[in-house]
Order: structure tokens, then C-alpha cells, then sequence
């Protein structure tokens, strides 16, 4: 889409967040998981067959693997890609799809709010635990929980936009402008 009235460019700092920094940052962050990740087992078990326990890189896979595995929601919201039963939605009309997609967002987003609450205390709470591997405070384990919330709750406010417009104007919400259907991920 060329930058003009109904472009990037005319968008609010948010629209731009979530448009373009956010999916770049959400993609290196999987990326360098999934690096490190192979890094600390390769290590792992280079140690192993060496004789040599190493017992903090079991728990840096694990905390990895779980940093990444949080960060991908939000890349398949963006894409509208979470699971979903689709097959009863297609039988429906635009608008009463809408409303029940409008409704599924809208869940999605208390929900997100709790678990920025519910996971901010939880941070809070875990500070003076440490993990038995790492030693590293535990916080560092349930961070990713009000983190990744909230850049759901960022992912939202396009996708409810689009919804409202389907329930005004009957026409399909469709798939975002920044890919197309069966674009990879």
C-alpha cells in the first residue's frame, strides 16, 4: 500500500508501533530464541558426552523456550492465525461473523488485562525466589506473562478496529494489509 492518506504515514504512533516495529522486534526475538536455544543444548550436550554436568543450561533452554513460546502469541494474533474453529464462522453472515470474532477479541483482551495484572504481582512476588540452575530471580520466568499481554493488547486495538467496521458496514473484515491469505508467518 503507497504511504498517502490511508497509509502508514497518516496512521497514529500506535498503528505504526504495532504495524512495523513490533513484528520486527517479535520475529528477532523468536529468531535469537531459537539460536540460543541451539546454542545451550549443543553445549549441553557437548558437555554430556565430554563427562561434564552442566545443570543451568537445562534451565536456560527451558527459560528460552518459554520466553519464545509466549512471544509467538501475539504473531499469530497479528496474523489472525490462533486456533479457531472456522468452518461454523464461514457458514454465517459478515456481520454475525463479525460480532462473534468482535466478541473473541474482546475476550482475548480481558483476558490480556488480567494477565498483565495478575502477571505484574506474580513478577513481584517472584523477585526474591531465585531458580535452582541459573540462580537468576524468578521474576525472569514469569515476565513474559504481562509483557507479552500487553503487546497483544496492542495487536488488538487493529483487529477490533477491523471487526467494528465489518459489524457497520456488512463488508468482511478480511485479512490484514500486511499479508496476504496463506502468507507465511
Amino acid at each position: 500500500m503507497p504511504e498517502g492518506a490511508s497509509g502508514p504515514a497518516s496512521r497514529g504512533l500506535l498503528a505504526r508501533i504495532e504495524s512495523r516495529w513490533l513484528p520486527q522486534f517479535e520475529s528477532a526475538v523468536l529468531v535469537i530464541a531459537a539460536v540460543v536455544i541451539t546454542i545451550l543444548i549443543g553445549f549441553h550436550i557437548s558437555a554430556r558426552w565430554a563427562g561434564v554436568s552442566v545443570r543451568w543450561t537445562e534451565e536456560a533452554a527451558r527459560l528460552v523456550t518459554l520466553w519464545a513460546t509466549f512471544f509467538a502469541v501475539p504473531i499469530y494474533l497479528r496474523h489472525r492465525r490462533l486456533l479457531a474453529v472456522d468452518f461454523f464462522l464461514a457458514l454465517l453472515p459478515i456481520r454475525a461473523r463479525a460480532v462473534i470474532q468482535l466478541a473473541i477479541y474482546l475476550l482475548i483482551g480481558a483476558t490480556s488485562v488480567v494477565l498483565v495484572v495478575i502477571g505484574y504481582r506474580l513478577a513481584i512476588v517472584q523477585w526474591a525466589q531465585t531458580s535452582p540452575g541459573l540462580t537468576w530471580p524468578m521474576t525472569v520466568f514469569s515476565l513474559p506473562i504481562p509483557i507479552v499481554a500487553v503487546l497483544v493488547l496492542i495487536h488488538l486495538v487493529p483487529l477490533l478496529r477491523d471487526e467494528l467496521r465489518a459489524v457497520v458496514t456488512g463488508e468482511p473484515a478480511g485479512e490484514r494489509d500486511d499479508h496476504g491469505p496463506g502468507a507465511s508467518l
